[in-house]
């Protein structure tokens, strides 16, 4: 599971470099000495607004442009906490959930972007902008969508409650130490049996340690609960 958080990461972390790319670079369309992007075109020595070419255009590039920077800043402090183990936020307020909505909305006024393509620029050649869009925003809904996945497993669970990944229930005990003397149990949480003070982990065959606050046994070489 911890390698579905590193994936994760990785996917939120590149969406956000290609929408911030497709905003900022006036790659969508190029032709005729002109270079098109979100926020207006340049060429001819001089810079043009999208809006007085047509007005609905001009409105959907602004749209682009605007969830494609916010949807940058939001998968990139979505990789960042992923990267770090961490959960941002809850229900719809979470990194992940929001990076998985700017995602949607970056592609959906992409492709109405390219579809309100005035009449007198169709002469114009489609540039690298947006098929970069379609990663983009396919990169934020995936990497947001793993993320969550592994938000609401075990690992996650407990980074959300703030213990640490290598002891999970016990704060601030380091990775494959023993839970502390006197320690609570769960209620109704019983101990492990006597004679078998420890059980073999069934992926890597390690042992294993009881967590009695989780009433499971923890693997701290895969970092999983059995």
């Amino acid at each position: 599971m911890d390698n579905k958080r590193k994936i994760a990461a990785g996917l939120l972390g590149g969406a956000a470099l290609l929408m911030l790319i497709c905003v900022v670079a006036k790659i969508w369309w190029s032709g005729d000495g002109i270079s098109v992007g979100p926020f207006g075109a340049e060429g001819r020595g001089r810079s043009l607004s999208l809006s007085k070419l047509d007005s609905t255009w001009g409105t959907m590039g602004m749209f682009v442009g605007i969830f494609g920077i916010v949807g940058a800043l939001v998968c990139a402090g979505a990789a960042a906490a992923a990267g770090m183990g961490k959960v941002v936020g809850s229900g719809p307020m979470s990194l992940s959930k929001n990076a998985m909505g700017m995602g949607a909305s970056f592609l959906m006024f992409s492709i109405i972007f390219l579809a309100t393509l005035p009449g007198r620029a169709k002469g114009i050649s489609m540039g690298a902008g947006f098929p970069l869009a379609l990663v983009g925003g396919g990169l934020a809904i995936a990497g947001g969508l793993m993320l969550m996945q592994w938000e609401k497993s075990p690992e996650g669970q407990a980074a959300k409650a703030g213990a640490p990944t290598g002891a999970p229930g016990y704060p601030g005990l380091p990775a494959g130490g023993a839970p502390p003397m006197g320690a609570p149990m769960a209620m109704g949480g019983p101990p492990p049996p006597a004679a078998a003070p420890s059980t073999p982990c069934t992926r890597c065959g390690a042992p294993a340690r009881w967590i009695a606050e989780h009433n499971r046994w923890f693997c701290d070489r895969e970092q999983q609960y059995l």
